[in-house]
C-alpha cells in the first residue's frame, strides 16, 4: 500500500510554503470570499505549512482542512491529503481525492490523471459501509468521526477490517454495533431506531455564555446553550469551538423526566490526540470517563493524562501520557485474556455417525496363521458403521456413548488340510480347502474425547471400551487328491465369540456451519477375545470318503478366532452439536 501512495506525490512537490512562505490560495477558488476570512484561511494555512515541516502531519492536518473550510484551494487540499497519506487515513484521504476533482476543474492533465489512478486503488482496497432503516437526518458517526446524516449522499468508505457504527437522532434510541468489512466489498447494517420511551432532558450550558458546539456521545447535536432529549443513563459531552477552543470530554447521567444541568467552561486545547484500539469495540476511558469504541480523537489540555483500554475476554491496559501541543497518536492492541469467559466454549450435546473401511491384517485363528506362504487370497476387509452420543464440556474435552455394527471377509485358497477318519484306523488324510472367513457383530460402548480449539479444522482425538458381541464363521470346501480329487461337500461352521475392544481414534474435521462438521480419520480396533471357538467343536465337523480311506473323516478341531487381534478403520464422519 506504502508503494501505491507515492502517485500522490508530484501533486506536492511545490509544497505551498516550502521556498520562502505558503503560496496564496488558488486563483481558482469558487466565490468571493470577505477578505478577513480569506485571511483567517492563510493563518491557518501557514500554521499547518509550519506543522508538516517540522514533521508533524497529525497537527498539521486540522489546519490545512481549517483553512479548506474557510476558503478551499487546491494547495490546501493538497497538503491535507498528504497529510492523510502520512497518518495511513486512507478513508479520509480518497473523500478528500475526490472533492479534490470535484471542486477544481482546472487541475493539470498529470494531476487529474494521478488523483484518478489513486481514487481506483483506494476504491479498490477500502470497504463501504452502507445504512438501512435508519430515520431521515440521522446522524452517522463510524469510528467516532462522524461521516454523514441518513440518507448518505455518497459511499461512506472505511478500510477492511472491523468497525464501530453508530446513529443518533434526537427523540431516537440510539443504535451502536460492530461491522467487519472486507476490501471492495460492501456492508450493509439496519440501523433502525427505536423511539425514547423512557427519556430526560439535558441542558448544556458555557460558562462564559459562548457558542460552542455540543458533542454528544461523539454526535454534534447543536449549540450552547442547548437543551434535548436523551436516553436514561450516562452520556459523554464536550464543547468544540472554532481554534482550539474547547473542552475536554465530561460525564452526565440523565434522569427519567427530570431535566439535567450541565455548565462546562471552555479552555485552550492544544493537545490532539488520536487513540486506536485492538479489538474493535474496545472502550477508550480518558482520564476515568468512556469516550468511545475503538477509535477517538480529540483535543485535550496539555499534561498528565490517564488512558484506559479494555475489552470483554482481553486483558485491559491502562497508561500514564503526558502530551504537549502537537498530534500524539497512540496505538493500543489488548492481549487476550485466555481465561476469560468469553474464549470459554459452551458444553455442547453431540451426535455423530460415521463410515469406515475395514483392514484386518489377523482374522481367523489357526485357521488362517495355518496357511503358508503359498496359500493364495487376501487380507480380512469389510465395513464398520458406528454412532455416537455424547456430551463435550467447554474445554473440549468430552464423553458419551458408542454403537456400531462390523462386517469384514477374509478368502483363503489352497489351504492345507487333513481329515481323520473316525476310530483312527486310518492314517489322515490329505488335501486343500478353499475357504471364506467371516466375522461380524455389534460394538457397544462408551468413550472419552479431546478437541482442539480450533474453530475451522478441529482435531479430536478419543479412546472407546466396550463389548463386541460377533459370530466367526469359516465356510469350507475341500479336495482330497487320494480320494479320486473329487470336491467334497462346502461345510460352513459359525460359532458366537465375545471380545472386549479399545479403541483409539483420531480424526481432523471441518466445520461446515455453527453446529454441522464433517471429518476424516483413523480409528483401531484392538480385540481381546474371551473365548476361542473351534471347528467342530459342537460334535465334529467332516467330509465322507470313500470305504478305503476310513468313510466319514473328521477336521482337525482349529481355532477361527485369534485371541488378540488389531483392525484398522480410515473413515469419514459427520457431527452435529448444540
Amino acid at each position: 500500500m506504502r508503494a501505491a501512495l507515492a502517485a500522490v506525490v508530484l501533486f506536492h512537490a511545490p509544497l505551498a510554503g516550502a521556498q520562502g512562505g505558503p503560496a496564496a490560495p488558488d486563483a481558482d477558488a469558487p466565490g468571493a470570499v470577505d477578505l478577513l476570512v480569506k485571511e483567517q484561511a492563510r493563518a491557518a494555512f501557514r500554521r499547518g505549512v509550519d506543522a508538516l515541516k517540522a514533521g508533524k502531519p497529525g497537527a498539521a492536518l486540522p489546519d490545512f482542512l481549517r483553512s479548506r473550510a474557510l476558503f478551499p484551494t487546491k494547495n490546501a487540499t493538497l497538503n491535507a491529503l498528504l497529510c492523510l497519506r502520512q497518518l495511513d487515513r486512507l478513508e479520509e484521504e480518497l473523500e478528500l481525492l475526490e472533492a479534490l476533482l470535484r471542486e477544481f476543474p482546472t487541475l493539470t492533465p498529470d494531476e487529474k490523471g494521478t488523483a484518478q489512478r489513486k481514487v481506483a486503488e483506494l476504491r479498490a482496497v477500502l470497504g463501504t459501509i452502507a445504512i438501512d432503516g435508519a430515520p431521515i437526518g440521522a446522524a452517522i458517526v463510524i469510528d467516532g468521526r462522524n461521516r454523514a446524516d441518513f440518507p448518505a449522499v455518497g459511499p461512506l468508505y472505511v478500510p477492511a477490517g472491523a468497525h464501530v457504527v453508530r446513529v443518533y437522532k434526537e427523540g431516537f434510541e440510539p443504535f451502536e454495533g460492530r461491522v467487519d468489512v472486507a476490501g471492495g466489498q460492501v456492508a450493509r447494517v439496519n440501523a433502525k431506531l427505536r423511539g425514547l420511551l423512557t427519556s430526560g432532558r439535558l441542558r448544556v450550558l458555557e460558562r462564559g455564555g459562548r457558542a460552542l458546539d455540543v458533542v454528544v456521545d461523539g454526535i454534534a447535536v447543536g449549540q450552547t446553550p442547548w437543551e434535548g432529549p436523551l436516553a436514561v443513563g450516562a452520556h459523554v459531552v464536550a464543547l468544540r469551538g472554532v481554534e482550539d477552543l474547547g473542552t475536554q470530554p465530561a460525564m452526565v447521567r440523565v434522569t427519567a423526566q427530570q431535566v439535567t444541568l450541565l455548565t462546562l467552561e471552555a479552555e485552550v486545547l492544544d493537545a490532539p490526540l488520536l487513540v486506536r484500539a485492538t479489538p474493535a469495540g474496545s472502550a477508550i476511558a480518558i482520564d476515568s470517563v468512556e469516550v468511545a469504541h475503538g477509535i477517538w480523537e480529540g483535543r485535550l489540555r496539555s499534561g498528565p493524562h490517564r488512558l484506559e483500554v479494555a475489552a470483554e475476554g482481553f486483558v485491559a491496559e491502562q497508561r500514564e501520557i503526558h502530551l504537549e501541543a502537537g498530534q500524539k497518536v497512540i496505538t493500543i492492541e489488548l492481549e487476550r485474556d485466555p481465561d476469560a469467559a468469553l474464549w470459554r466454549k459452551p458444553s455442547r450435546v453431540v451426535r455423530e455417525v460415521g463410515a469406515a473401511i475395514v483392514i484386518a491384517p489377523m482374522m481367523g485363528g489357526d485357521v488362517a496363521s495355518a496357511c503358508p506362504s503359498q496359500c493364495r487370497g487376501s487380507r480380512g476387509v469389510g465395513t464398520l458403521v458406528t454412532a455416537y452420543g455424547g456430551y463435550e464440556l467447554a474445554s473440549g474435552v468430552g464423553f458419551g456413548v458408542s454403537a456400531g455394527y462390523l462386517f469384514a471377509r477374509r478368502s483363503l485358497e489352497g489351504r492345507p488340510v487333513e481329515v481323520t477318519a473316525l476310530g483312527g484306523e486310518f492314517p489322515p488324510n490329505k488335501g486343500e480347502a478353499n475357504e471364506t472367513l467371516q466375522l461380524s457383530g455389534i460394538l457397544l460402548g462408551a468413550a472419552a474425547s479431546r478437541r482442539t480449539d480450533d474453530e475451522r479444522f478441529p482435531l479430536l482425538a478419543r479412546i472407546g471400551v466396550g463389548g463386541f458381541f460377533a459370530r466367526v464363521g469359516d465356510a469350507r470346501r475341500a479336495r482330497f487328491p487320494e480320494d479320486t480329487g473329487t470336491l467334497a461337500p462346502e461345510l460352513v461352521e459359525s460359532r458366537p465369540v465375545f471380545h472386549l475392544y479399545l479403541a483409539p481414534e483420531v480424526r481432523l474435521g471441518l466445520r461446515i456451519t455453527d453446529h454441522v462438521e464433517v471429518g476424516a480419520g483413523l480409528s483401531a480396533l484392538l480385540l481381546i477375545a474371551l473365548s476361542a471357538p473351534k471347528w467342530g467343536e459342537a460334535g465334529g465337523r467332516g467330509v465322507v470318503l470313500s470305504q478305503e480311506e476310513g468313510g466319514y473323516n473328521l477336521y482337525a478341531p482349529e481355532s477361527l478366532a485369534d485371541t488378540f487381534s488389531v483392525i484398522l478403520a480410515p473413515g469419514l464422519s459427520a457431527r452435529y452439536d448444540f
